[in-house]
């Protein structure tokens, strides 16, 4: 109860908060109307009817399937304590790579079940984190020597080679999603270290991870509004108004979620 309880006060009156930006602000892109789905995704569900998805904020799609993973996390813990990080790591990978299969294949079902609207199609994700969480746990030095190490490196470049090249149709789609979140996860985490050796970058490095919630729920309504004013700008303009813009909104975010 106590674990439900911090992980519902972490999640919903943040996304409140952005509902109510999204629909009072200035300045934000709105291709969908006001109607009965904000109320709907007002409440967390982005999950059915299929329309509830990409309503509004599209980036959205993501709350209703952490909803979902945190209802069954109960049940991984379990398996992950019996399994052990490797073997509970393969267990979700070839969960979420069969459950795409059965949606695509046999159910044929709307592509959004696959994208995240059913919670098993992006098991292997979760599943690898909350595997890497325990291995910190139990051994953070063999651990953390292994991820930021020369192999963790390889590994992370090779699982998202192999992601990029299994998008396309076919079995090989059922992998791409799990295969592209490990390896960029990965290549991030070397990448963050290695800006840390940049004079002055590891507050606001630390910022932006603490607050990173937050702007993720409202990053996208901003940027989306201007990329539909910049489109017909060349590059060098785009980017010299689009990076002052991210951070500004990055800011704001994080000030908004503290």
């Amino acid at each position: 109860r106590t674990w439900y309880r911090h992980r519902l006060l972490r999640l919903f009156p943040m996304y409140w908060a952005a509902h109510l930006v999204w629909l009072v602000s200035p300045l934000v892109a709105r291709p969908d109307p006001v109607d009965w789905r904000f109320v709907a995704s007002f409440l967390g569900d982005r999950v059915w009817p299929p329309s509830l998805f990409y309503y509004g904020v599209p980036a959205w799609w993501f709350f209703g399937c952490i909803l979902q993973l945190y209802l069954v996390f109960p049940i991984l813990c379990a398996g992950l304590r019996r399994l052990g990080p490797l073997r509970f790591a393969v267990a979700c990978a070839a969960f979420a790579a069969a459950s795409r299969a059965v949606l695509l294949f046999v159910l044929e079902a709307n592509g959004n079940f696959v994208m995240g609207a059913f919670f098993g199609a992006r098991l292997w994700e979760f599943g690898a984190g909350m595997a890497l969480g325990l291995a910190l746990r139990r051994d953070p030095q063999r651990t953390l020597r292994l991820l930021f190490g020369a192999p963790g490196l390889a590994a992370g470049a090779a699982l998202y080679v192999l992601g990029f090249e299994s998008y396309r149709p076919g079995w090989s789609y059922t992998c791409t999603d799990g295969l592209i979140g490990m390896g960029l996860f990965a290549l991030t985490a070397h990448l963050s270290r290695a800006l840390l050796v940049l004079p002055g970058l590891h507050r606001p490095l630390l910022w932006l991870g603490l607050y990173s919630y937050g702007f993720y729920l409202l990053h996208q309504p901003y940027v989306n509004y201007a990329a539909v004013h910049l489109r017909g700008l060349p590059l060098g303009e785009i980017v010299a108004v689009g990076l002052p813009l991210v951070a500004l909104v990055a800011t704001g975010s994080g000030f908004v979620e503290k």
